[in-house]
């Protein structure tokens, strides 16, 4: 089951104007602690990478190209690394090359 979602102030771990309240779990699978836990190893991390597996799909390129922009506008020094290359009907994709 899904909380129902809280708007709060902005935090910095939040580029927009409202964030998620993280008091209560946001699912029974993702503790709000978890979250914090990745949150403060993101803010001490200097550089970044995010792998896809092997002949990544939509999903796979999709999910890691979202966390290269969140982690950009984080400011951080981050790379995706693709294994081999990827259908090139999603080369569409902003940051795919």
């Amino acid at each position: 089951m899904i909380c129902p979602q809280k708007f709060v102030p902005l935090s910095p771990y939040q580029t927009t104007e409202t964030k998620m309240n993280f008091t209560t779990s946001i699912s029974n699978v993702i503790q709000p602690r978890k979250v914090e836990q990745i949150m403060n190893a993101i803010d001490r991390a200097e550089k970044i990478v995010i792998t896809t597996h092997l002949s990544p799909d939509g999903d796979a390129l999709g999910s890691s190209l979202a966390l290269y922009h969140f982690l950009k506008r984080r400011n951080k020094n981050v790379r995706v690394i693709v294994p081999n290359s990827f259908p090139y009907f999603l080369k569409w994709i902003k940051g795919a090359r």
